[in-house]
């Protein structure tokens, strides 16, 4: 049985997990090589539900011969340099110079994600011109895009609470219909972390030997951020 909803293709964009690189907001409760372990598990996590929900997935990377990423099955892009918006330009440009098909872009960052996001994402792709899944941040963890929009990711100052404002802009801008989905969250602090074992993240991965020596049993609701 193939899974290919809604004629849809699933972009994801990662980082090598290196130490002192990735997720250093979880420091200092983690140190630089736990907190670059938990971005493995999260990537791992993402990219696992990537290949049970869709047939056509692509994995982009800032380090394509990084240790982690030579024993994927999924086929490598280069993300090359400059920031993220560029980045993904690049990447989305490479994508339209192949056989296009409607496509999700999600990242690593939100590991808890439920199924029924993309799978909802996928569906509404198929009546807007661009999905974007909101989180509390003030970014997003989908975009998706019926044909290939560059100007979503142009004068984006990305990593700060406007890249959504930003974006929603660019979209009234250019006329394009979007459907927007409800606000998620991504995890990146110790709190974060926390809320998503919560949520039930860990509890889909019982492979996971947790950092610390902490499990879920010991985050509660009361761990959660106000």
């Amino acid at each position: 049985m193939t899974n290919n909803p809604a004629g849809c293709q699933l972009l994801v964009m990662a980082r090598a997990p290196v130490a002192g690189k990735v997720k250093t907001r979880l420091m200092p409760t983690y140190n630089a090589m736990q907190a670059a372990w938990w971005y493995e598990q999260m990537l791992d996590s993402v990219l696992r539900q990537a290949q049970r929900l869709f047939d056509h997935v692509w994995l982009a990377v800032d380090d394509i011969h990084h240790p982690f990423f030579q024993h994927t099955t999924l086929p490598l892009l280069p993300q090359g340099d400059g920031d993220l918006g560029v980045r993904l330009q690049r990447v989305i440009s490479t994508l339209t110079e192949r056989d296009w098909l409607p496509t999700i872009v999600i990242g690593a960052d939100s590991p808890h994600m439920q199924d029924a996001r993309l799978l909802a994402t996928a569906r509404a792709l198929q009546e807007v011109d661009v999905v974007i899944g909101p989180v509390e941040d003030g970014g997003y963890n989908v975009i998706a895009m019926r044909q290939p929009q560059p100007c979503l990711f142009e004068a984006i100052s990305w990593g700060g609470g406007q890249v959504r404002e930003q974006t929603m802009q660019r979209i009234e801008q250019q006329s394009l219909r979007c459907h927007v989905l409800p606000v998620d969250y991504d995890v990146d602090t110790a709190d974060d972390l926390a809320r998503a074992c919560v949520d039930g993240w860990l509890l889909q991965r019982p492979d996971i030997r947790v950092a610390n020596d902490q499990d879920c049993s010991s985050y509660s609701e009361e761990s959660r951020s106000p």
